[in-house]
């Protein structure tokens, strides 16, 4: 993992936590639209990278990926949707949605970190991907703390600043547990199967939720065709 890896993945939720701090807009409409292509293109990086790399180590790691899936419907919980797509103006919990959506961010850098995918173009693929769908979660992050009155001006971009240190984190965790012995190296596999898991969930739950009426318009349809497209072009 070279360094300018970690700065794309710190930059990018940066990038869009300081648009929501300086704009009245919600841009929704952009969201979605770079929601419905980032979460074409990691939907498929998972399934033609990811998952035959993971499944190529260890034929029994589908409980993992299960396992994987449903963790991020727990994490859901906390952060209700917000990863993909979903601003509420009114949550129970802004701490919860807070520390959720940084493990989710966290666990999103892992197999960048533990360099899942042998070769370099489908590498930096998958940061792409990554950093892309961390730009929308981070404005919509910042937009609904901004509507607490708990949270203003230095704290805000404070959070922000911590929240944009996930990923890379994740990333250095990842990178650690590939270097390290071979007791940790036993629990590769299953972490990062965890993690497949939740990039599923996330995808697809991006691809389909956000139809009006689970109708996919033609605007949608076409980032989701581009998305889809350059992942095979990568992989």
């Amino acid at each position: 993992m070279t360094w300018y890896y970690y700065l794309f993945l710190f930059v990018c939720p940066l990038t869009g936590g300081l648009i929501a701090l300086n704009t009245a807009r919600d841009y929704k409409d952009t969201l979605k639209i770079v929601l419905a292509f980032s979460g074409s293109f990691l939907f498929a990086i998972t399934v033609l990278g990811l998952i035959p790399e993971i499944y190529s180590k260890n034929a029994n790691t589908g409980i993992y990926v299960l396992a994987g899936f449903f963790l991020q419907i727990l994490l859901e919980k906390l952060t209700q949707g917000v990863e993909h797509g979903h601003m509420h103006s009114h949550l129970k919990s802004n701490a919860g949605l807070f520390i959720g959506l940084s493990m989710h961010a966290f666990l999103e850098g892992i197999p960048v970190g533990g360099e899942l995918l042998g070769n370099d173009r489908s590498q930096s693929g998958l940061i792409f991907g990554i950093g892309l769908h961390e730009i929308p979660a981070a404005f919509a992050l910042i937009m609904i703390l901004r509507s607490s009155a708990k949270f203003k001006g230095a704290m805000l971009a404070g959070l922000l600043c911590f929240y944009a240190m996930m990923s890379p984190l994740g990333c250095l965790t990842g990178s650690l547990v590939k270097g390290g012995s071979e007791v940790i190296k036993e629990y590769e596999n299953i972490l990062m199967a965890l993690v497949i898991g939740t990039f599923l969930h996330i995808s697809t739950t991006i691809l389909f939720e956000n139809s009006v009426d689970h109708k996919i318009g033609r605007i949608k349809l076409i980032a989701i065709a581009i998305g889809a497209g350059l992942a095979l072009l990568i992989i």
